[in-house]
């Protein structure tokens, strides 16, 4: 449970920019439809996440990941959380 709260509070500076992104994005639309498509705001949240976790975390923040190994999160499982809940959003918005 510790863990999983750690994890919600490092993807809270991801999620506002992240979905600023998504929704530009998502407001181009697409060939079946002309004003909004949420697959394309989704996979542009995807990638926006990935790309904001590396500008916010390995660039600007690199001290934080200090915090959150101490707390049992590695590297890898905090690029794991960002890439599963992205690609989970994602194939949502695909099934839907």
């Amino acid at each position: 449970m510790r863990s999983l709260k750690a994890i919600y509070y490092f993807h809270l500076k991801l999620i506002i920019p992240s979905l600023t992104i998504g929704l530009i994005v998502g407001s181009l639309g697409d060939n079946e439809n002309d004003f909004f498509s949420i697959r394309n705001m989704t996979l542009g949240y995807w990638i926006a996440s990935l790309l904001f976790h590396l500008f916010i975390y390995e660039i600007d923040r690199k001290k934080e990941y200090f915090f959150y190994y101490n707390m049992g999160l590695s590297k890898l499982v905090l690029w794991s959380s960002t890439f599963t809940i992205g690609l989970t959003f994602y194939l949502i918005s695909i099934i839907l």
